[in-house]
């Protein structure tokens, strides 16, 4: 069964990831060029904390960061399919 809003979703993930050569740093060098001509910041790395998280460790992250990379090559299958 098809999910249409997912689709349209992954779609516009995946055309933002490839915008910026799916690099994060690029992706948060992007988003502060953009923030410079918006009212509001895009992204606030002054927040130390956001309610319901807790500090992580950079190995946590690169875990989390390979289960998104992964997460992504399985919906690039699952589309292919």
């Amino acid at each position: 069964m098809k999910n249409e809003i997912l689709e349209e979703l992954w779609q516009a993930k995946d055309a933002v990831a490839k915008e910026y050569g799916y690099d994060i740093d690029n992706l948060v060098k992007g988003l502060r060029e953009k923030e410079k001509f918006e009212k509001n910041r895009v992204i606030n790395l002054n927040t130390k904390h956001i309610r319901g998280t807790k500090d992580i460790s950079k190995k946590e992250v690169d875990k989390l960061s390979n289960k998104i990379a992964e997460a992504n090559q399985n919906h690039r299958a699952v589309l292919a399919a």
